[in-house]
């Protein structure tokens, strides 16, 4: 018999005890290991991320104007010129549009910290770290 007892926390883990055998086994649903992933580390670890494939795993998290700030210190002008709305004409980033990591924002402003640059074929979206994912599952 298994029994499944959620446990609210900042993670949401859920613990699956299977009776009997006295083992454990600890999964974390998608959006709890891509807050810890993405966001809950130091920029040093999000730096690292630079040439990994990831996508976008949900709709909310794109700065589609993030091109037209002056604050930021792009890349390339090359790469700023194609990272939102203006760059893009119509193509709409979408859940599930798979990239390269190429670039890290700290955001100062914000409690998701990191804006992660990504090239979607010939195009860059700056995307909220809490709303990408790995392309593979990711196994803690």
């Amino acid at each position: 018999m298994t029994k499944i007892i959620k446990l609210t926390s900042a993670l949401s883990l859920f613990f699956v005890f299977y009776a009997g055998s006295g083992s454990a086994q600890t999964t974390l649903p998608d959006s709890a290991a891509n807050k810890t992933e993405y966001c809950k580390i130091d920029s040093a670890t999000a730096f690292g991320f630079i040439g990994k494939q990831t996508k976008i795993d949900k709709e909310g998290g794109v700065y589609s104007t993030l091109n037209d700030s002056e604050s930021l210190k792009w890349p390339t002008a090359e790469m700023k010129k194609l990272a939102g709305r203006s760059g893009w004409k119509k193509y709409k980033p979408a859940k599930g549009d798979t990239g390269t990591i190429v670039h890290v924002f700290f955001d100062s402003g914000s409690t998701s910290k990191f804006i992660y640059l990504l090239q979607v074929k010939d195009k860059y979206v700056p995307v909220g770290c809490g709303y990408i994912a790995a392309v593979e599952p990711v196994k803690l």
